[in-house]
């Protein structure tokens, strides 16, 4: 473990003492995470060390962020990008049937899905053009098996826009309609998420701050006719409702990324998509009516 943390130490910028003591014992700790994820491998230490310090280089806290990474599955993608054999064969036990299946659920027909996992395993383990592996931008945070579900269904999305000549079961056809299959596939599969996190986080939202929503949004309030109501002017009411939104957004945000075991840079990617197609709606207690939040 010491030549591990030496080995990332020396990649590090020079910092005081101090910080070089806390980072050095978090270092550890995390080595002890990956060794005893992984026992039956040998990973590449030297490449893991290298991958966090440039992860963590210019962190205001870098001790805070590498206590959220998942290091265990990021030490994992590292192995795989270094086409490390006994990795390698942890991908095709471990991850590759699930990677199958994720393209078969999006409805395309078996030589679609063939092509699609290959484009798939080029894309991550091998790269293209002489570019980086695909699997070099996984994040760290979060599941890297979620990670994954992302990274094959929009490759599989890309070769149906590309105009692959095989045919796709009715699964896909029935979405096929739309201008954008990825954004619809996605739509589709986070609506329920989205929405669950939406209720709960208007619920915890101050009674004051949900009233003011439900009149702006659902009851269709000018600014200036709330400005009135609450004896301020129309700006400044504007400016409130703007901070509850924002905010709600944010919760809302972050309780996607627990409940989809997603890094926040992937629910992020996720969260724009949907909320193009589906916005955030005002929910009316009682009445279960829902208005569009975005206008």
């Amino acid at each position: 473990m010491d030549g591990f943390v030496e080995r990332f130490l020396a990649r590090w910028r020079a910092r005081s003492a101090n910080e070089d003591e806390r980072l050095g014992a978090a270092i550890g700790q995390a080595h002890q995470r990956v060794v005893a994820a992984w026992p039956s491998l040998t990973l590449p230490l030297d490449a893991i060390a290298d991958d966090l310090a440039a992860r963590l280089d210019g962190e205001d806290d870098p001790v805070a962020v590498l206590r959220e990474l998942n290091v265990e599955e990021l030490a994992l993608a590292v192995a795989w990008a270094q086409k490390d054999p006994a990795a390698l064969a942890v991908f095709e036990s471990h991850y590759a049937a699930d990677l199958r299946h994720t393209i078969e659920h999006l409805g395309f027909d078996r030589t679609t899905a063939d092509e699609a996992e290959q484009n798939v395993r080029e894309m991550l383990f091998v790269g293209r053009e002489g570019g980086r592996p695909g699997i070099s931008g996984f994040g760290g945070f979060g599941r890297l098996r979620g990670w994954l579900r992302v990274v094959a269904s929009r490759a599989a999305f890309r070769l149906a826009r590309d105009g692959s000549p095989a045919k796709t079961q009715p699964a896909l056809e029935a979405i096929a309609g739309d201008d954008d299959f990825e954004l619809s596939y996605l739509k589709r599969t986070y609506a329920r998420a989205f929405e669950s996190a939406f209720r709960d986080e208007l619920a915890r939202l101050p009674a004051s701050d949900r009233l003011l929503l439900k009149q702006r949004f659902q009851h269709g309030m000018t600014v200036t006719e709330l400005g009135r109501l609450y004896g301020v002017h129309a700006s400044t009411i504007s400016r409130r409702v703007t901070d509850v939104h924002a905010a709600l957004v944010s919760h809302i945000r972050r309780s996607m990324t627990e409940r989809l075991g997603l890094g926040a840079g992937e629910v992020s990617s996720i969260f724009r998509m949907i909320q193009s197609q589906i916005a955030i709606s005002l929910i009316s207690e009682g009445e279960g009516h829902a208005r569009n939040l975005s206008g």
